[in-house]
């Protein structure tokens, strides 16, 4: 853009007339106008407007008219403005996009201080190349496109850091893709890299090849993200739908129609940070669930026995003295118990076959109440059941059925036996509070 301002300002001080010095100036200063369009399309970036410049340049080159040569150079000029200004344009961009990394940089950074995962460092890893890599496409653009080994290594890292990041996001998935797998894709690619850079392509085949194998792990990893939606919810799906979309809109309008506009460019760059800052979203959300998670399991053991499963003596007693006051549960019977034999089958046998056999009665007592039966372990080797509405005939003939379902295990426990109790309250001026007081006759 500046070497066309300097020459323009020649052309607009030349008198064209026929035989004057003038008309060869003119015609030298196209040949120039030529020249960078020449390097234009070399780089890749030329409009269809441009390219028509292009063709009437060549034309004038051979022409007597040197008002068409003219018309033809601002004409040239006015789109090498145009394309200047996308290239200012594209400039900020890349100067927001690095204010949106730096805010993902420090995200991963406070979350890596509380908990070191490997995909982590793989994100910050990814995106800091990338960062790095529009701090010289923003700044230093000139030097990147004269030093060719300082281009060459700028398409590695780009193509390395996606690669980081797609590693990032499968281990972070928990899928089975392996290291191995992603050295054996960095190896092979980097050959090719080398094979296609020794033939001196031009600057535009080698970014058609880098980009093109970051298309096809981006849409890697959002055919798996979709896949994972079932495991992982909306969210995920949305990512992989943008992965794709992000490779949709780069393949259309940059490769295919070539368009210059900025539109397909910021959709780009919006589609990358939206997909980054939507993983630590999902993040987030998984460590909330474990947290709950873990809430859950804290609530239910201060309200379960942890061996057995069942309610443990805290919550029995809290529900008793909840249930028995109102009318609607009576009449309530209450089934009290222990096994005879436990402390010596621990201190012969050890504490892991005790804790069986208590396992065992648990399970026995739960296959034969009912589903509205509240069973506890009140003790260490005492068990209690809540039997809501329930009378003292049909109080027993639960804990018969419990008796029977014993027995019929009872064969090789010759160490044990057990003892079970009935009480049942019908009206409200009595109390089951004070469980003690419960008959527990001996069943051996």
């Amino acid at each position: 853009s500046r070497q066309s301002t300097c020459l323009l300002s020649r052309v607009s001080a030349v008198r064209i007339c026929d035989g004057s010095p003038g008309e060869n100036l003119v015609v030298a200063i196209t040949a120039r106008f030529f020249i960078l369009l020449e390097n234009l399309q070399k780089l890749g970036c030329v409009h269809r407007n441009i390219s028509r410049v292009y063709f009437t340049l060549n034309k004038c080159l051979n022409s007597s008219d040197k008002v068409d040569v003219v018309e033809s150079v601002w004409l040239f000029r006015k789109y090498l403005n145009m394309l200047g200004e996308i290239m200012e344009t594209s400039d900020l961009l890349l100067i927001a996009s690095l204010g949106s990394i730096a805010v993902l940089l420090m995200l991963y950074v406070y979350i890596f201080t509380y908990e070191r995962r490997i995909f982590l460092v793989l994100w910050f890893a990814g995106w800091s190349i990338i960062a790095l890599n529009y701090v010289l496409d923003a700044f230093f653009s000139y030097f990147l496109r004269q030093n060719q080994s300082i281009f060459y290594l700028s398409l590695c890292s780009f193509f390395y850091a996606n690669l980081l990041i797609s590693w990032g996001t499968l281990l972070f998935l928990k899928t089975k893709v392996k290291t191995v797998h992603f050295f054996g894709i960095g190896t092979v690619w980097l050959i090719l890299f080398i094979i296609f850079s020794i033939q001196n392509p031009l600057a535009l085949n080698m970014i058609q090849y880098t980009y093109v194998t970051v298309f096809a792990l981006f849409s890697l990893v959002g055919v798996i993200m979709i896949r994972l939606a079932k495991h992982y919810g909306r969210l995920i799906l949305v990512l992989g739908l943008l992965n794709i979309a992000w490779v949709v809109n780069n393949l259309i309008f940059s490769f295919i129609l070539k368009m210059p506009h900025m539109a397909p460019y910021i959709v780009s760059h919006i589609i990358l940070i939206l997909n980054a800052i939507g993983l630590i979203q999902l993040y987030f959300k998984e460590q909330n669930e474990a947290i709950r998670e873990g809430q859950d399991y804290i609530t239910y053991l201060t309200l379960h026995d942890g061996l057995t499963g069942l309610y443990n003596k805290t919550y029995f007693d809290n529900k008793l003295q909840e249930i028995e006051n109102k009318k609607e549960y009576l009449p309530i019977s209450l089934i009290v118990g222990d096994m005879n034999g436990l402390k010596f089958v621990n201190d012969v046998f050890g504490h892991h076959e005790g804790d069986h056999k208590l396992k065992k009665m648990a399970l026995i007592i739960q296959q034969s109440c009912r589903q509205n039966d509240i069973i506890a372990r009140w003790g260490g080797d005492e068990f209690a059941i809540i039997l809501p509405n329930t009378d003292k005939e049909t109080a027993e003939s639960v804990r018969d059925k419990i008796i029977a379902v014993y027995k019929s295990f009872q064969e090789t426990d010759l160490f044990f036996s057990l003892s079970l109790g009935v009480a049942t309250k019908t009206d409200e001026e009595c109390r089951l509070s004070m469980v003690g007081s419960t008959e527990k006759p001996r069943y051996s």
